[in-house]
């Protein structure tokens, strides 16, 4: 369990991925065929990528049909608590880490066009979690492949780049973290807010994610089989990583209003830093500057949580954001059609 806390995972990328994209950094323009839009057997016309495809976007000879298949009607029941949970919890988790934090900001791409990376991570989650996406006709793994390419990608762009530290950028601990939250985090923030998960669903939900590890470019070994054993997990590896830093506050205010705007209800501002302040704990939601609410709306949003009031309410603000995300699909995949 222990394993991917060593720190040497953070001075290893994803060796597979990073060398393809050595050999086609002189092809004009190939990185144009990861649209994301493709289903998990279509082929590109570019020998090397569709090799790629063909080795990477598959799922592990131990993931259970049946399962993935539980998972993904759970998921499709729970939508609006899971897309609050990847919002509100998820996305701040990986803010917490400087170095992580520093490269999501050298993309520039959150903070200066926040709804567009919220849909374009929305849409990813989509398409592990739909109905079937694992299968032939699903976009789950090449989606999954394709993010590997992209997390490639940036690591070349950074190579050259002095950062005072011998951290290699999106390694695999940081690739641990992020799988975790967003097989962990949002079951942690549905039950937040009052959905009774069994410990099967919870389970099947971990499992759905963590057979997308090795598409993503993550060690096998480094993901433990249980959602008991990755949940403390996730807590040690954001605690291990976890410090105050410019970027991090830079995104996690970025990202607090892109929610206020989506929240339709009155106080919004106030509203998004409690909820983050709820799912992610006071003393997280600190190091990000998530600003603290006053001490009369912590008291009534508090009163409030997993009662009949939020469980009305997520499920709206929830919705509102998947009718985002999924226009943005939409429209990406007409684009690239």
């Amino acid at each position: 369990m222990d394993e991917a806390l060593d720190p040497r995972w953070r001075t290893v990328g994803d060796p597979d991925a990073d060398a393809l994209v050595e050999r086609l950094s002189d092809s004009p323009r190939w990185h144009s065929a990861l649209r994301g839009s493709a289903r998990n057997g279509d082929r590109p016309g570019i020998p090397e990528l569709a090799q790629f495809f063909g080795d990477h976007a598959r799922l592990p000879t131990d993931a259970r049909a049946d399962v993935l298949a539980r998972a993904t009607q759970w998921c499709d029941a729970h939508l609006s608590y899971l897309s609050i949970g990847m919002l509100c919890g998820s996305l701040p988790l990986l803010f917490l880490g400087a170095e992580g934090a520093a490269v999501l900001t050298g993309t520039g791409e959150l903070v200066a066009r926040v709804d567009a990376r919220i849909n374009r991570t929305g849409a990813f989650v989509l398409d592990v979690t739909e109905r079937g996406g694992c299968g032939p006709a699903g976009r789950a793994l090449r989606a999954a492949s394709e993010v590997r390419l992209i997390h490639a990608l940036v690591r070349r762009s950074h190579a050259d780049k002095a950062s005072g530290t011998d951290a290699t950028p999106i390694c695999q601990q940081d690739m641990v973290t992020t799988l975790f939250a967003f097989a962990v985090m949002p079951v942690r923030c549905a039950r937040r807010l009052g959905v009774n998960v069994t410990a099967r669903e919870a389970q099947d939900h971990y499992a759905l994610w963590r057979s997308l590890g090795p598409a993503l470019g993550v060690r096998p070994d480094l993901l433990p089989e249980s959602v008991d054993d990755a949940d403390p997990l996730l807590d040690a590896l954001v605690e291990a990583n976890a410090a105050p830093s410019e970027a991090g506050r830079a995104l996690a205010a970025a990202l607090l209003e892109g929610i206020a705007r989506h929240l339709a209800v009155p106080g919004r501002t106030e509203a998004a830093a409690w909820i983050v302040r709820y799912l992610i704990g006071e003393r997280l939601a600190t190091i990000l500057s998530i600003p603290d609410v006053d001490s009369k709306v912590r008291r009534t949003w508090s009163r409030l949580a997993g009662g009949a009031a939020v469980r009305r309410l997520i499920p709206l603000l929830g919705r509102d954001l998947h009718r985002m995300i999924v226009r943005h699909k939409l429209r990406y995949s007409s684009n690239n059609s």
